[in-house]
């Protein structure tokens, strides 16, 4: 074992993914003390981190900083860039509940710090700084490759043991071009002193597992209303292309947003003192030249977004029937049901956040829940007061109803309209699979679409949307001066609502109405029973999109004026 290796790297205090399930060590704890806001060091794609300690040591000691460690590596891997953010997500509030927020990232990190800070403002809460490490936003490869699962093993194998290499200073052997079993180069790490001493095979293999799921997936970074700070590497005798200058990241931000700096040295010096001392200061400069909480102006309009609608009007009302949409929707779905209600009840809708390009939606049902109560000013309604939610918006409807009993406040009935029943289990969705979900929506109003999941998944995301938009403009479901950026928008909002994971942690006692899809069968009505066993249930003429439109929302108009 080569002791020069093992003394660089142990210098570099590496924090690995565990191979067994350890909660209490999921967060690093560099530095707890101190009375500024604390820094989040977010991991590589295997879950690891290399500087925590040594950054720590060079950054205001009234900083307190802290480690994300990945998942562990006996946990499935995670396959989507948002569903192990929201772990990360879970982990900094656990930490800190409530913002503003400080990130860090090196590499593959800065990208999970982004998707971490959209999450974060999803959540109401406010980001402060998004620091990025030689960060770049590349956008995945369409791979038609043949190769078998063990031969990109190796491949990706042969990319992290030159990245480990590069670590502690020393060249590849051999040529760079041929690729060894993986095995091989485990062996060649652990006699280097490169990876943890009690990593098996498996262990090993699991990392990069990890690694691929993660560097494989498929993630298009949504414009946010934030700065971000992009240190770029780079050698001192080397001059950066113009076109690469952001790391494409001025592909989703104006460049004005990107605060962009420049450290002189090769990927692998960053980590040694100097290089760590300039990060330090990167990270102190942009700090401490912040008055306050340093937001983009849009940022602060986030949170000042009305969601209210007026969909119906008296000067006496004698019933409110508060109306929220579901997936990617919006209010005006509910137009000919407006149109069965009583004239004397007042009818608002609730319009999502995020239909609008730079504005952020919600990323968990509780949040958004308490964000329409504190905009709806319930006590100012007339009663009865009916809540009504459809497909997704029922989940929000429902968590609204128990927010409201927690606070010692009743409505007078909530109506269901074809929502699922909440699980615990936590599913990820990939673009494509959240794709596929929404055109089976669009044919759920019309015929099929002719779009199939194997063809889309050999073009681009940006083909992918061209290709829907014109056949919603054929079937006439969307207008002909539609343009794709509105599309392209709505389908963020529909894919952030879709990959929202939520069961109650109350169950509010309000009765409670569910009305179903014609074609749905007993397990959507038994998967309600299980969270709402007073639950009552009626079956819709018309299917899940339908069921809104005439002549099938008459027995939902019927139900709710029989309440």
């Amino acid at each position: 074992m080569c002791s020069q290796s093992v003394s660089q790297l142990n210098a570099l205090e590496c924090h690995w993914p565990l191979p067994r399930q350890a909660e209490q060590d999921d967060v690093i704890v560099f530095r707890s003390d101190g009375f500024q806001l604390p820094l989040f060091i977010i991991p590589d794609a295997g879950g690891e981190i290399f500087f925590g300690a040594r950054l720590t040591s060079k950054v205001h000691h009234d900083i307190p900083v802290y480690g994300l460690r990945g998942q562990a590596l006996d946990q499935p891997p995670f396959t989507t860039v948002q569903g192990a953010a929201s772990r990360y997500v879970s982990l900094i509030r656990s930490v800190q509940p409530i913002g503003p927020y400080r990130l860090i990232g090196w590499a593959y990190g800065g990208v999970m710090a982004y998707e971490i800070a959209c999450q974060l403002l999803g959540l109401d809460e406010q980001v402060e700084f998004v620091g990025m490490l030689d960060s770049w936003l590349n956008e995945p490869i369409m791979d038609s490759s043949k190769n078998e699962p063990e031969d990109k093993l190796s491949e990706l194998s042969q990319k992290a043991h030159c990245m480990l290499l590069s670590l502690v200073g020393k060249a590849q052997s051999g040529s760079s071009e041929s690729v060894h079993p993986w095995e091989y180069n485990f062996y060649a790490e652990q006699q280097l002193g490169l990876v943890p001493d009690e990593w098996s095979g498996c262990d090993y293999r699991n990392w990069l597992i990890q690694r691929e799921c993660l560097l494989e997936a498929e993630y298009h970074a949504p414009v946010l209303p934030i700065y971000i700070d992009l240190l770029v590497v780079q050698d001192i005798l080397q001059d950066i292309r113009e076109d690469v200058a952001y790391h494409h990241w001025d592909r989703v931000l104006s460049r004005r947003k990107i605060r962009r700096s420049t450290i002189h040295r090769s990927s692998a010096q960053l980590f040694e003192h100097d290089g760590m001392k300039m990060v330090a200061q990167f990270i102190s400069r942009i700090i401490e030249n912040s008055s306050g909480i340093e937001m983009h102006p849009d940022s602060l309009r986030l949170f000042d977004y009305k969601p209210v609608v007026k969909l119906q009007q008296s000067s006496s009302p004698t019933a409110t029937i508060i109306c929220i949409p579901g997936a990617g929707d919006s209010i005006f779905r509910f137009m000919d049901l407006v149109d069965l209600i009583p004239s004397e009840w007042r009818v608002c809708g609730l319009q999502p956040r995020g239909f609008l390009e730079g504005s952020v939606p919600h990323s968990s049902v509780e949040a958004v829940a308490k964000f329409y109560l504190e905009a709806l000013q319930l006590e100012a309604s007339a009663k009865p007061v009916y809540l009504l939610g459809h497909s997704f918006g029922g989940w929000v409807a429902f968590e609204m109803a128990a927010q409201l009993e927690q606070r010692d406040c009743c409505i007078d009935a909530l109506i269901l309209a074809d929502s699922d029943a909440p699980v615990t289990a936590k599913k990820e969705r990939s673009e494509l699979s959240a794709l596929m979900s929404f055109i089976r929506l669009f044919e759920k109003q019309s015929q099929s679409l002719g779009l199939i999941e194997h063809e889309l998944s050999m073009i681009s995301h940006r083909e992918r949307l061209i290709r829907l938009h014109y056949a919603l403009i054929h079937q006439k479901l969307m207008p002909v001066g539609s343009r794709l950026k509105d599309l392209e928008q709505i389908f963020r909002l529909y894919s952030a609502n879709i990959r929202t994971q939520y069961y109650p942690t109350f169950i509010p006692s309000v009765k409670t109405h569910l009305i179903v899809d014609h074609h749905n069968n007993e397990l959507q009505k038994a998967g309600w029973q299980s969270v709402q066993p007073e639950i009552n249930c009626t079956m819709s003429t018309g299917n899940h999109m339908t069921l809104l439109k005439q002549p099938h929302v008459q027995s939902l108009a019927d139900l709710i004026c029989d309440l």
